[in-house]
């Protein structure tokens, strides 16, 4: 996994672990930020996204826990901006580096 792929897997790891806490909150905000973004046109990840959300907490927590190729990409296109704090984020960001050494 490169840095950028590690960096966006550890903040998807807290994202997962408030959906985990709170799945109403966290899903509903990912369902937002698909219809804003769609507004601007539809991407086709957001498609994916709306089946993988649709399906509940289990799928979206497996999608973004996997390692694999499929989360790298549906990670990329992420609907969960604002799910983090900055504090959380940040202490992605640093587990990241951390486990890139």
């Amino acid at each position: 996994m490169n840095p950028s792929d590690a960096r966006a897997y550890e903040m998807h790891r807290l994202v997962a672990e408030k959906i985990q806490r709170d799945p109403d909150s966290v899903l509903n905000l990912a369902m937002r930020n698909i219809r804003q973004r769609s507004a601007k046109g539809v991407h086709p990840h957001y498609r994916r996204w709306l089946e993988i959300l649709e399906r509940g907490p289990a799928d979206v927590i497996a999608v973004l826990l996997d390692p694999g190729e499929r989360g790298q990409e549906l990670r990329s296109s992420s609907p969960f901006a604002g799910a983090l704090s900055e504090d959380e984020r940040q202490r992605s960001l640093e587990r990241a580096h951390s486990n890139a050494q």
